[in-house]
């Protein structure tokens, strides 16, 4: 069952929309959406698309604006970038293998666990700079051991991927921005204690952890409220 309150109504209305376009039958949801409808650790607001195949981006281009108004289109060669009714959307080519089936549930076609942790680590690797990966990785802990990620990052990506750079990346978040908004569902966002259990799981690379809980003190001040225990 898809975590439907992870996304505006709005969104969700055009995820299906576009899901269900013959024109974009090539394409899958990924990234920190597709990881919220499956699991429920955020709302997120951004629509990626990733294709195995290249496309003809100013083709997709033209269908979008014709059929759903895009705005502020960008097409590159095999991807695009553009604004359907104030979200954004992202269409990539991502040529490499799915490590495990992709899923398709209320008619979304959704990547599997498996391989959005690979695409989180992969971003991590690239970039290092997006507060969302790391808490993404964080919340994917829940549901996976890090080792198991680490070998999910190395299949897909392989042969230009090892655990090892991957944990250097992971370790490293001195250039994370912490400006970011990350709007938990169910929590306060506490950047250390998402470092605390990265730095765990970095420890024990076979721990699945169990979720997170908010702590019980509830009617402090603001800035006294505290963020989330593990």
């Amino acid at each position: 069952m898809l975590q439907t309150q992870t996304v505006s109504e709005n969104t969700l209305a055009l995820i299906k929309r576009l899901m269900a376009d013959p024109q974009l039958n090539d394409f899958l949801l990924v990234g920190g959406t597709a990881l919220a409808l499956t699991i429920g650790h955020r709302l997120s607001v951004d629509i990626d698309l990733f294709a195995f195949d290249s496309f003809d981006a100013a083709l997709i281009a033209n269908h979008l604006k014709s059929v759903y108004y895009a705005e502020e289109v960008k097409p590159r060669e095999s991807s695009l970038i553009c604004f359907i009714d104030q979200v954004k959307v992202d269409l990539i080519t991502h040529p490499y293998p799915e490590v495990s089936p992709h899923n398709q549930i209320d008619g979304i076609r959704i990547m599997s666990l498996s391989d959005i942790a690979a695409m989180k680590l992969h971003a991590i690797v690239r970039s290092g700079s997006r507060l969302k990966d790391f808490v993404d990785i964080c919340f994917l802990l829940e549901k996976m051991p890090l080792a198991e990620m680490y070998a999910a990052y190395e299949e897909k990506y392989s042969p230009h991927s090892r655990a090892a750079v991957a944990r250097m990346a992971l370790t490293d978040t001195s250039g994370v921005n912490l400006n970011d908004e990350i709007r938990l569902s169910y929590l306060s966002f506490n950047w250390e204690a998402t470092k605390q259990r990265l730095q765990e799981a970095l420890e024990f690379t076979q721990k699945i952890f169990p979720a997170m809980k908010q702590n019980r003190i509830r009617n402090d001040p603001p800035e006294k409220k505290r963020g989330f225990r593990m």
